[in-house]
């Protein structure tokens, strides 16, 4: 699907998302553009219900689930039963971004979940202030940033500081290599690399919001993030030169203490990918709300006394 023919899904999406109350950061139309280098999206409307399958390389699986004023049963049967025809092998076959509303309401006889990862939220009030005992330190990390680095400044982003930004991620994912997390980690910052461009490249299409950190007039950290719903604001992006201690504390603070962020009572950093420094800093801000993401497969009756569960390591479980 060309980038013009995703575009013109967007207000297709964006009026089956209002339908319903969320605060994933996937269900939105800005995080699945950023996946259009990786996957190619169809488009179906199945029982009433917004279904936007994902295929790439490995088969095809739902980016999320079926989009409706209320969960329709029927939608997501039906949903794995076009993945099933469509992929050979059974464990591609999932739907992805459920949230736990969702998954409580689907029958635990036919379906299997499993918790992805969870979402950190935030009072944005919270952030932009760091008022408070529980943010003593958090203060003195922004206060010692600013003392060390007086003649910094946050500017909005634009298109001009896309290779200085890049060269930036560059170097902050060079640094993230050599910590050796391992080959999913690795992965995944190769992927950030290629969705951080396409952030650069499309952010004002995408009505995203972007900042910068200058030092002495060098870019030193930048963010952006867009409107999840009417009170949730997502902060997707967020790269800063490792070094300058305070500078992460600094950016966030100064992002949500902005005027296109702090309309939005809540913000949205997404989760920690798994990653211990990521999961002790976010939980250190003190989050007001976890949201949990899920993934969904079908268990496959094989007779009447043994469940055949499909599951994404290509082991079969055979339940009695």
């Amino acid at each position: 699907m060309s980038t013009d023919d995703l575009l013109s899904k967007r207000a297709l999406i964006n009026t089956y998302l209002q339908r319903k109350p969320h605060h994933l950061a996937a269900l939105s139309f800005v995080n699945l553009f950023l996946w259009k280098d990786f996957f190619s999206f169809d488009f179906r409307i199945i029982k009433e219900s917004l279904c936007v399958f994902a295929k790439n390389g490995l088969g095809t699986f739902l980016y999320f689930p079926p989009l409706a004023s209320s969960p329709n049963p029927e939608a997501v049967k039906t949903c794995f039963r076009i993945m099933n025809d469509r992929n050979a092998d059974k464990t591609v076959s999932r739907i992805e971004n459920i949230g736990a509303g969702m998954v409580h309401g689907c029958a635990p006889e036919k379906y299997l979940s499993s918790l992805r990862l969870a979402e950190y939220c935030y009072w944005t009030e919270d952030i932009a202030g760091l008022v408070g005992n529980k943010y003593k330190s958090k203060r003195a990390e922004y206060n010692r940033f600013v003392n060390t680095y007086p003649n910094c400044q946050i500017r909005p982003f634009e298109k001009s500081m896309a290779a200085e930004c890049n060269k930036l991620l560059l170097d902050w994912t060079k640094e993230r290599l050599s910590t050796a997390q391992g080959d999913l980690y690795d992965f995944m910052l190769e992927e950030n690399i290629t969705v951080n461009n396409v952030v650069f490249e499309n952010f004002d299409l995408l009505g995203m919001v972007g900042r910068v950190v200058l030092v002495d007039g060098k870019i030193c950290a930048y963010t952006f993030g867009y409107q999840l719903t009417k009170d949730m604001f997502c902060i997707l992006l967020e790269t800063a030169d490792l070094s300058m201690k305070g500078l992460p504390t600094y950016i966030f603070r100064e992002f949500c203490n902005d005027a296109a962020v702090r309309r939005y009572s809540m913000v949205n950093v997404m989760d920690d990918m798994g990653m211990p420094n990521i999961t002790a800093t976010k939980e250190s801000f003190r989050p007001m709300l976890m949201v949990p993401s899920y993934t969904l497969r079908k268990k496959a009756r094989v007779h009447s006394r043994q469940t055949v569960i499909y599951t994404a390591d290509d082991a079969v479980y055979i339940e009695r």
